[in-house]
Order: C-alpha cells, then sequence, then structure tokens
C-alpha cells in the first residue's frame, strides 16, 4: 500500500540531479545522497519510530518482513507509479527499523551508455566460463552485470537465467529468452537458484553476488556445465575478485579452488565510481583482467602481485588496472586529482605515479 509521506520524498529524490539513495531512520531527519555526499531534506521533521515503521509496512513484500523476522535485515523492490523502481534495504540499528531506498533503473544501458571499455563486449561474449564483476558497495555492479545481459539478450540466441536478491533491472526478451528469478520469491537461496537453473537448460547463469562457498561451488559447477557464468563479487580490485571466492573455502580446498578459477576463468572487471570534475554525476573506474595463459599461471601459483603487473601489461588485450583508468580519466580532465586519489585502492603508489606524470596534487 502507498505511504504518502515516503513517496513525496521519493519524489524529492528523483527530482534532484545525481540524487541516488533515501536514508531513513528514527531520531533523525530524511536525507538523501546526492552526487556522492548525504544532505537532509529541507523542512523535515525527525522521523519517529511509528512513522519509519509505517514507511517499512507500505514497501516490504511478506517474503521480505518473514525474512527481517528471521535476520533482522532484509531486501527487496519498491515501485512508484509514474517515478521507478528502488531497492528497498531494512535493517535495525538501536533496536529500530531503518530504511535505504536507491533508485534503480528500470531497463539496462548499454556499456556505451555507462563507459565501460570495448574489452566488455568480449567478455560478455564468452560462450562458457567465469566472469566476476567486483567493486565495493555502491560502485556500480549491478549495472554493469544488467549491461552484460543486455549485450548478450541483443546479441546471442540463447537461455539467460539470473538469480538476484533481489530483482533490479528488469529485461525484456530480444534475442534472449531471460528468466529472472528473485530470491525469497521464485528461489529459496542464491545456491538452490544457481543449482535449479542447471535443470532449465541454462546457456548463461549470472549471479548477483557470491558471498559464501556454497553459492561459488554452484557457479563454478555450472561452468563445468558448459554455462557462461557472470557473477558479482565485494572486492578491491580484480585479482582481489578472484581471491575472494577462493577465500570462502577452508585452508586446505583453496589450492584446488584456485586451480578451478584459473581454469574457467574468462576475465574479471572491478569497478569505482568516481565524482566528474563539473559536478554532474559519477564516471567509472574500470579494472579489466582476461585469463591470458600469463596470468593464468599466476592465478595457479596464488601471485597476486603478478597478475596485476600483467594487467598493467596488457593493454593490447584490452586490459587496464584501476589506476590506468583513473589516469585516462585524469587525462581527459574528466575527474580531478583529488577523486582519483579517493578512489585508488593503492594510495601512495598512485600519488607518486601522478606527481611524476605532472599533475598536482591539491594540499589536504
Amino acid at each position: 500500500m502507498p505511504h504518502p509521506h515516503l513517496d513525496r520524498l521519493l519524489h524529492h529524490l528523483a527530482d534532484r540531479e545525481g540524487g541516488t539513495d533515501l536514508h531513513l531512520k528514527v531520531g533523525s531527519p530524511a536525507r538523501i545522497r546526492v552526487k556522492g555526499a548525504l544532505e537532509t531534506v529541507p523542512d523535515e521533521p525527525m522521523l519517529d519510530k511509528g512513522t519509519v515503521d509505517a514507511m517499512a509496512s507500505a514497501v516490504l513484500t511478506q517474503g521480505a518482513r518473514d525474512t527481517f523476522v528471521a535476520q533482522k535485515e532484509a531486501e527487496c523492490t519498491y515501485s512508484v507509479h509514474g517515478l521507478g523502481r528502488f531497492r528497498v534495504s531494512a535493517y535495525l540499528q538501536r533496536g529500530s527499523i531503518a530504511l535505504i531506498l536507491r533508485r534503480v533503473t528500470a531497463s539496462a544501458q548499454s556499456f556505451e551508455e555507462l563507459g565501460l571499455p570495448a574489452t566488455m563486449s568480449f567478455l560478455a561474449g564468452a560462450e562458457r566460463g567465469l566472469v566476476l564483476v567486483g567493486g565495493p558497495a555502491a560502485s556500480g555492479v549491478t549495472t554493469t552485470l544488467a549491461a552484460m545481459v543486455d549485450h548478450i539478450n541483443h546479441s546471442r540466441a540463447c537461455h539467460v537465467v539470473t538469480v538476484e536478491d533481489p530483482v533490479e533491472i528488469l529485461h525484456k526478451d530480444d534475442m534472449a529468452a531471460i528468466s529472472q528469478r528473485q530470491v525469497g520469491v521464485d528461489i529459496t537461496s542464491v545456491a538452490q537458484g544457481v543449482r535449479s537453473a542447471l535443470r532449465q537448460d541454462p546457456d548463461v547463469v549470472v549471479v548477483g553476488r557470491i558471498d559464501d562457498a556454497e553459492v561459488a561451488a554452484s557457479a563454478l559447477a555450472a561452468t563445468e556445465a558448459g554455462c557462461l557464468v557472470l557473477a558479482g563479487v565485494r572486492a578491491g580490485d580484480a585479482a582481489d575478485a578472484i581471491a575472494q571466492v577462493v577465500n570462502l573455502y577452508p585452508d586446505n580446498d583453496r589450492r584446488h579452488i584456485r586451480l578451478a578459477v584459473a581454469g574457467v576463468l574468462v576475465g574479471a572487471v572491478s569497478l569505482r565510481l568516481v565524482p566528474r570534475r563539473n559536478g554532474a554525476g559519477r564516471l567509472p573506474a574500470v579494472e579489466i583482467l582476461r585469463n591470458v595463459p600469463r596470468i593464468q599461471a599466476a592465478i595457479m601459483g596464488d601471485e597476486a602481485d603478478e597478475v596485476r603487473s600483467e594487467m598493467a601489461r596488457g593493454a593490447a588485450l584490452g586490459m587496464q588496472t584501476l589506476n590506468q583508468s583513473l589516469a585516462t580519466l585524469l587525462e581527459r580532465q574528466e575527474i580531478d586529482e583529488r577523486a582519483a586519489l579517493a578512489a585508488t585502492p593503492d594510495w601512495l603508489g598512485f600519488r607518486i605515479a601522478l606527481e611524476q606524470r605532472g599533475f598536482v596534487i591539491p594540499d589536504e
């Protein structure tokens, strides 16, 4: 059931250029994230428990309510007619429910629209194997996976099965038939969804996020069955994305899993969203890894630094490190030095590299 106060706040969010998230918690006024920074919604009173509870009741599905009771947190989607869809994250803080609603695009965007490198088409065009898409929270992993599905949808006659928690971006069949399955609605868990996908004649399986060994094992089994698996991970860079999957397993299993990943990996992508120099939104800085023989050997040998070195030398193969991507954005004057330094995982090394290239680093 709609909640007029909540919908008014969501309209305010949608009206702000660069507005992405609405934050609601007891004892605080509503806040929105605009171009990466939180700001208070003007003329809004402090939210009391009754108001936030009523908003939660309006947006949470029955499945999300059941999950919230069991786990004290839950996710779902909420739609407002004429406005769009929002991903809802509900959680407890200080014993009271809190909500964050994030705007999601109604349909997938292309690689070009998102500013992603041409190598993405090669990764999405693979017939089989594993592609990892990594990044911290709110870095564009979901949007990038959706763009890969969109590319497949318009270029390959196949069956794509997505396993999502929740479904955010909706796909309309073109060349491909796309089955979107949501945890808590269509399936009971991510691992169960990936396992059952193998009984649904899939060519491509999309896993919103690999976050435990059971999901990882199911994803690897899908590659061994001949599928292309596109999977999100929470990772700092492309080498870390591989390590995140391997490290889900006990120590005595990791060598075997590392060899398995090295054998099926097509490539890995790592993302950061960086504020534009002119303040109009954010741009993706993108790290790209392709599993060429030298990188495969480095993965098998657990040599993450060698993986990164090979990426840095792999421009002819469409590879680049995050720092190389950030440097390109700087050279194009699309971002500034401070934003680049905030985005890099290697702050000191990147700062030295920038100064050697003549960039002036602003004083703190």
